[in-house]
């Protein structure tokens, strides 16, 4: 009987992987780091193997990453129980239900009181189009707010979240720039931007996702979209536009299941002897040595600023060169997300000249193997800090491993998750003081166009976001 469990459990890995890869020639042998998988995409195995009874973390994983490594990790390890929650339905779709710790450090980061508060997590997308039929860009907008309950979320103040029966809004505000000269439609662009960009959703009342439109000259359009990040994480604005892409060009859309994620929050079980380990984890690194947050040169203290807003820098690097990053970082068994950490990670130490400070960032948690979670629109996010610590007379290569291991041995433990503790922090220093307000948001594995959103609405052509008590 365990026999055909674990045969069962490689033929999932094998089907996760071929999925994954979009590749049907991987070899057992093959490194598939150099094939193209993330780390992010490794976490997200060691998840699905727990689903299945087995505890092969994500260190074990990513230390030899090729299938016949994690066959042998497969065959070596105690199939413990096989959760079967996952899927089970709540009686009430309309009662309210909890926070993930993460929604909850968003809701509490919009409130006046906060330093760098009094904003919402929010997401602000402009895509230029050509020839948008406002009837049907507004069906589509109102079917798939019907589609998705979270875009229907009412968040209340003892800090619960709930899905009412109607959407926001149900028609979209349209704006008729198409008679004003170049000069003055930009200021009105302008003026619409400044508005929407930084805005706060009245979350309270169910308003938390956005659409307008631009009719500009020579029959082109501007879409201004935004989304309050308690109801949606990456991955779910990359869904959002191309569901919206489809359901404009007249796509009858797959039906979605009744699992929501009231559900899947109601069915979170916590592991508790991995819980233990993992918060004994960090408190042993809490302990280990003096935390403090970055002491970045600042023009003012985030303690005296009244008023948060948030600017986008943007660089763009060739596409010759990038190949040529992700190539050289394969053959150094490492990631693109890796190198692009060990170089924020560094261009840190150099303007805080500090010997050891902590990294924010967001995990992508959805748990992909669930058919359940992978077309719904919720924020899954955990956050994960990582510590940095100056080593004099090192190499960028050495620098780079040793992150990478830092990285691979906090998201082995990352059940006790960052904002537990960061809370943990604040209670041991007596104090409130954010000491990781610098966040490495990496999202090159799930790219928010697809050639859907491009054909249907057009092209994005600028957006920001913002994080309540968060400086870079």
């Amino acid at each position: 009987m365990e026999f055909d469990a674990r045969k069962e459990i490689k033929l999932i890995i094998e089907k996760w992987l071929k999925d994954t890869l979009k590749k049907s020639d991987i070899k057992e042998n093959d490194n598939l780091i150099e094939k193209g998988l993330s780390s992010m995409q490794v976490m997200q195995l060691s998840g699905i193997l727990k689903k299945e009874g087995l505890r092969i973390s994500f260190a074990k994983l990513i230390e030899k990453p090729t299938l016949n490594s994690w066959f042998d990790l497969v065959a070596n390890s105690k199939i413990i129980k096989k959760h079967s929650k996952d899927n089970k339905k709540s009686n009430d779709g309309k009662d309210s239900f909890n926070l993930t710790d993460v929604q909850y450090s968003y809701f509490i980061g919009r409130s006046d009181d906060q330093t760098l508060g009094g904003v919402g997590c929010h997401a602000y997308i402009e895509i230029d189009g050509k020839d948008i039929d406002y009837k049907r860009l507004n069906d589509a907008w109102n079917k798939l707010q019907y589609r998705h309950p979270m875009l229907r979320a009412r968040f209340t103040e003892d800090g619960k979240q709930e899905i009412l029966d109607k959407s926001f809004s149900e028609e979209i505000e349209v704006f008729d720039l198409s008679n004003l000269d170049e000069k003055e439609r930009k200021i009105r662009l302008d003026e619409i931007r400044e508005n929407l960009s930084h805005r706060k959703f009245r979350v309270e009342i169910g308003e938390v996702a956005g659409l307008k439109l631009a009719n500009l000259s020579h029959n082109r359009n501007k879409i201004f979209f935004d989304l309050d990040l308690l109801v949606a994480d990456v991955m779910s604005l990359s869904l959002i536009l191309k569901e919206l892409g489809e359901l404009y060009l007249g796509k009858e859309l797959d039906n979605l299941n009744s699992y929501t994620f009231k559900d899947y929050i109601n069915n979170l079980e916590v592991d508790s002897e991995i819980y233990k380990k993992d918060q004994e984890f960090w408190k042993e690194k809490i302990d280990s040595f003096e935390i403090e947050r970055p002491n970045l040169p600042l023009k003012k203290a985030p303690e005296q600023i009244k008023e948060t807003r948030f600017t986008r820098r943007k660089r763009v690097i060739e596409k010759d060169k990038w190949s040529k990053i992700k190539e050289v970082a394969a053959s150094y068994k490492s990631t693109p997300s890796m190198v692009l950490l060990t170089a924020y990670a560094l261009i840190l130490e150099r303007w805080t000249n500090q010997d050891k400070f902590f990294i924010n960032l967001p995990l992508f948690n959805r748990d992909l193997s669930n058919e359940n979670l992978k077309a719904m629109v919720a924020d899954f996010t955990n956050i994960l800090l990582v510590e940095h610590e100056r080593k004099n007379d090192t190499s960028f290569l050495e620098t780079l491993n040793r992150i990478s291991k830092t990285f691979i041995d906090n998201a082995s433990h990352s059940s006790y998750s960052g904002v537990q503790v960061q809370r943990d922090i604040s209670k041991s220093q007596g104090s409130s003081l954010n000491v990781a307000p610098v966040v490495f948001a990496c999202n090159i594995d799930y790219p928010l166009e697809t050639e859907i959103s491009r054909k249907a609405l057009g092209k994005i052509t600028y957006m920001v976001s913002q994080t309540p008590g968060v400086w870079l």
